[in-house]
């Protein structure tokens, strides 16, 4: 699977700072080396020009012109900034940083989990055409990743306004994760019992359970200001109350109103506090168990 990086911006800026800080210390190398032999070669000049007769003075003075020169030429031909297969293979070697900080870190995991989705979702689709996963193993995982699709969409909100462009700058080959995930927004088995008109609350408890699912991973996430809150137990709320076998024996259902009316006095850039939040957390998980409860021992 190819980096989620490649050909970013992030990528491109990285390899071009590698290869100036490459190009500069070959240069700073080269630059101490030739000094290193003109210096060299001038004490070998001098000592030969007052060791000698005069033929020798002339021929050693020549000789150190033809060198002086060569060391000129080789600084300045290409030849002079070759780097070894040694120098060049610990070049190759150091880490290139793609991320300049913990947010940047933040935006690639979350991508990664999104792709990740996408690519599960594909393959359960495929799966489910074929016929080689059961219907209710089928609408339980199709829930789950609908759920988390929806979750890690609202962490890149900021950063990631259409979906599709994700897929399609990524070139992900998911026509069916796209359907299910973007434009469908339920399982196939939901989606279709709706379309025929079938009057089971199906469709009611899919959509209880997924929302139940993602309140609880807002929480997880930190995000606790009433506009990221309130929409989820809203909805919640509204689905339950469409399911039947429910009806007049899910207590769970009163502690889920009260969060609603406390909700609906705040403001929409009120927050809850930490203790609320947590209280909130496990008043949703045992509303979960106990609709978990009450489906298993009526289906």
């Amino acid at each position: 699977m190819q980096p989620l990086y490649k050909d970013s911006a992030y990528e491109v800026q990285a390899k071009q700072l590698s290869k100036q800080q490459q190009l500069q210390r070959s240069q700073q190398r080269n630059s101490v080396q030739f000094d290193a032999l003109l210096d060299k070669q001038r004490e070998v000049g001098i000592e030969k020009r007052y060791s000698g007769s005069a033929g020798k003075k002339g021929e050693t003075q020549e000789e150190s012109k033809f060198n002086h020169e060569s060391l000129v030429a080789a600084k300045n031909s290409d030849v002079g900034s070759t780097i070894s297969f040694e120098e060049e293979e610990e070049l190759n070697e150091e880490d290139i940083h793609l991320m300049e900080d913990a947010s940047d870190r933040t935006l690639f995991q979350a991508l990664g989990d999104l792709f990740c989705i996408i690519k599960e979702t594909e393959h359960l689709e495929r799966a489910w055409r074929n016929a080689s996963i059961k219907a209710d193993d089928y609408t339980r995982e199709c829930t789950s990743l609908i759920n988390r699709y929806k979750t890690t969409c609202s962490s890149l909100k900021e950063r990631l306004s259409n979906p599709n462009h994700f897929i399609e700058e990524y070139e992900i080959e998911a026509p069916a994760a796209r359907y299910r995930l973007i434009e469908a927004g339920v399982p196939a088995t939901v989606e279709h019992s709706e379309r025929l008109g079938n009057q089971s609350d199906i469709l009611y408890v899919t959509r209880a359970t997924r929302t139940f699912i993602t309140a609880r991973n807002v929480l997880e996430m930190k995000l606790l200001s009433k506009d990221e809150i309130y929409p989820y137990i809203s909805e919640l709320l509204d689905a339950l109350d469409k399911v039947e076998r429910l009806r007049n024996v899910f207590e769970g259902k009163g502690k889920l109103k009260e969060w609603l009316m406390i909700l609906s006095r705040m403001r929409a850039s009120d927050s809850l506090s930490t203790d609320e939040a947590r209280q909130l957390a496990f008043d949703l998980e045992s509303a979960f168990t106990e609709f978990e409860r009450i489906l298993e021992a009526r289906s």
